[in-house]
């Protein structure tokens, strides 16, 4: 793990078996909040890493919005955003897994007048809207590839 990166995010390297063992802890942490109908809870994002080609798996609170789920990158005044949010920006197709269920999805980043119009739902994922510079947020929704 890469000392800057958030304790939430695992790395993984695509070539290795042991694949599902190496998130069975993301997923055991967060496995009682998982429930594919819920609308709100804990999903699993697996990106490639933008520099390693490794792959990442980062635990992220989600609102369901329609058929996409809506997630927040928040970098709490760091100077750059979450890992997984740059690595989606390079390479916007990911995995997402609910529970037991495992598709792939794209990301995309909310600008504009549709971030405002999710307004209310990001801020029930951030813990303090307030105190928060809209730039220091971006707002992504995982829209599923059915």
């Amino acid at each position: 793990m890469i000392a800057d990166e958030a304790p939430h995010t695992k790395q993984i390297d695509a070539k290795s078996s042991d694949q599902n063992q190496s998130i069975a802890p993301l997923k055991n942490k967060s496995n009682n909040t998982l429930n594919a109908d819920a609308h709100t809870g804990v999903l699993l994002v697996t990106t490639k890493g933008r520099y390693t080609e490794l792959l990442e798996v980062s635990g992220l609170q989600y609102i369901k919005c329609n058929d996409d789920y809506l997630v927040i990158a928040k970098n709490n005044h760091a100077q750059t955003k979450p890992d997984w949010y740059l690595n989606l920006r390079e390479e916007p197709i990911v995995q997402i897994e609910i529970g037991e269920i495992k598709y792939y999805a794209k990301a995309e980043t909310v600008t504009e007048a549709e971030r405002l119009g999710l307004a209310k739902h990001t801020n029930k994922l951030d813990r303090n809207p307030t105190r928060t510079i809209p730039r220091d947020t971006a707002v992504v929704l995982l829209k599923p590839l059915f």
